[in-house]
């Protein structure tokens, strides 16, 4: 015998079927899925792209240190040298795979990949 609560959630799991047909809750439940889809993409590829991104700045800095201790140059004139270079990470940028373009980036594969 179910109590009076459990019945009630039963109640309203029927209006609920009453109120949505099945190609509506065809689409909530795709576009559920797709958007879990694209989440746990988005994290795999922030998680496989962001230790090489780590290391080519890590490698930045240390060329930055090296040019500084031979060439001795200021703060100043290295942002001016990084601009003019134009180099695609710049020093004091966020990250390039943060998780809102590992999320857009696998929305991308997703969507031209296909058939």
């Amino acid at each position: 015998m179910l109590s009076a609560a459990g019945q009630n959630v039963i109640v309203c799991i029927r209006d609920i079927e009453m109120i949505l047909d099945k190609d509506m809750r065809k689409l909530i439940f795709f576009s559920c899925f797709f958007t879990t889809y694209i989440i746990i993409g988005a994290l795999v590829f922030q998680a496989l792209e962001i230790g090489n991104e780590i290391k080519e700045r890590s490698l930045l800095s240390a060329s930055r240190e090296m040019l500084n201790d031979k060439y001795n140059i200021t703060d100043e004139d290295w942002y001016k040298l990084e601009s003019i270079l134009k180099h695609r990470h710049s020093l004091d940028s966020n990250t390039m795979w943060s998780f809102g373009n590992a999320f857009i980036f696998s929305g991308s594969v997703v969507t031209t990949v296909g058939k």
